[in-house]
């Protein structure tokens, strides 16, 4: 019993060790963010890289996201990026990951036969490796005038199957954690 509970243990352990997400942010702390007051799409496709295989449904779904989150933040989306002060564009990635985890195992004497517990020697170490894909999603914010970036968010994630099946909830997270705090508060 046990061993059972142990193994149970470290298997979600190490299963909510492999989800955890990553989300990191840079901006250019000399750019007036107070000065912009809309943004427009990179154009014809705001998507830098995307790797095959994509869902193409999740595309406009990480733009809409996008479009919702700075409008919220007061920006003002425009069609013509030669009348937009921001540029937005995005990036994804996806790659194969492994992520092994070791620990030992129990072998020895157990509450069967003498009611005892205890640890027995010797040790077994039980190694389980879990496949599993890792996806990116980066946003980058440029300003047109000065042609320099002045935001890069990006949030990197384990990818499960749900995620796959059903992307709805899943993108609107990422890009409200991405955009969480755009634009940053003014230095003082």
């Amino acid at each position: 019993m046990i061993h059972r509970t142990f193994t149970i243990v470290l298997s979600l352990l190490s299963l909510v060790g492999c989800m955890t997400s990553t989300v990191e942010t840079k901006f250019d702390p000399t750019a007036d963010f107070g000065s912009f007051h809309t943004f427009a799409f990179l154009a014809p496709d705001p998507f830098i890289a995307v790797p095959g295989g994509i869902d193409e449904v999740i595309l406009p779904r990480i733009v809409s996201a996008t479009r919702s989150t700075l409008e919220l933040s007061g920006l003002v989306m425009v069609e013509d990026m030669d009348a937009a002060d921001l540029i937005v564009s995005f990036s994804l990635g996806a790659r194969e990951e492994s992520k092994l985890t070791r620990y030992p195992a129990y072998y020895g004497r157990s509450s069967y036969g003498d009611g005892s517990y205890g640890w027995g020697y010797p040790y077994i170490g039980e190694v389980r490796v879990r496949q599993y894909t890792e996806g990116t999603l980066a946003i980058d914010i440029v300003d047109r005038r000065k042609a320099a970036p002045i935001w890069h968010g990006r949030k990197l994630r384990s990818i499960t199957e749900t995620m796959r099946e059903n992307p709805g909830q899943a993108v609107p997270d990422a890009v409200n954690e991405i955009l969480e705090g755009f634009p940053p508060a003014p230095a003082n």
